[in-house]
């Protein structure tokens, strides 16, 4: 269960890092927000 639980706050870890990458790359190209948006 320990281990789930550390794999799981792992994940959690990278999609924020993932959330902050993203919102970086937006203010760099704001159309990309479009795009995403469109899918």
């Amino acid at each position: 269960v320990e281990e789930a639980e550390l794999e799981i706050k792992e994940l959690k870890a990278t999609i924020e890092d993932e959330k902050e990458t993203v919102r970086a790359l937006e203010q760099k190209y704001p159309f990309i927000r479009t795009i995403v948006a469109n899918r």
